[in-house]
């Protein structure tokens, strides 16, 4: 048997054992944690910086603000209706999980607070690091080449439930970060880095 045939048979197995009428029955959103206004939540980090990127459900006109354990970082639109924004936090404290919330202008709370931690200095060799690597999240489903999203929802669920130190999707070039790991990953999409948007 090769890895191919290995990694089917597995997912296939997992899948088996999942309650088929509960995964397909529930629909997009069915977590515990709230989104709120947030419609996508797109979050980059390392050893000192948090970067999100986020899309809210309607405009805002007013910067909202990323706050991490009591500090707020205000917002930048990214465009021009005041739909998509991008937050960067700095000078934070490496391998430290923190408690992050978006709110508007006024206080108000978009969402539910969520934790994020830093990744380890680049020089650090911790005793082990756990990632989670996803490709092919799928397309819209009317497809009927890609599995539902509850199922997707519910597979990822299950792999955070093992607690990665980080989760990568899809993305381009090489990802280096220290001695913790060097992977080549690709992707046809822009993507926003640390730096900005490339």
């Amino acid at each position: 048997m090769d890895r191919r045939q290995f990694l089917s048979a597995s997912a296939a197995a997992g899948l088996a054992a999942l309650p088929q009428d509960q995964v397909f029955a529930q629909g997009v959103g069915t977590a515990s944690w709230n989104g709120g206004d947030v419609k996508h939540l797109l979050p980059t980090v390392d050893h000192q910086n948090i970067l999100i990127k986020v899309s809210f459900a309607r405009e805002l006109r007013d910067a909202p603000a990323l706050v991490i354990d009591g500090k707020r970082y205000p917002g930048r639109c990214t465009d021009t209706e005041g739909f998509f924004w991008s937050f960067h936090a700095s000078a934070l404290a490496p391998s430290r999980r923190y408690t992050c919330s978006l709110s508007d202008a006024a206080g108000a709370a978009l969402c539910e607070p969520w934790p994020l931690k830093t990744f380890p200095r680049p020089e650090d060799t911790p005793a082990s690091f756990r990632a989670l690597m996803f490709t092919c999240a799928g397309g819209h489903e009317t497809t009927k080449r890609f599995l539902p999203m509850a199922l997707r929802i519910k597979l990822l669920q299950r792999a955070l439930s093992f607690e990665p130190d980080a989760l990568v999707s899809e993305s381009f070039g090489t990802l280096r970060y220290g001695k913790l790991v060097e992977m080549l990953l690709y992707d046809c999409r822009r993507h926003l880095t640390l730096t900005g948007p490339s």
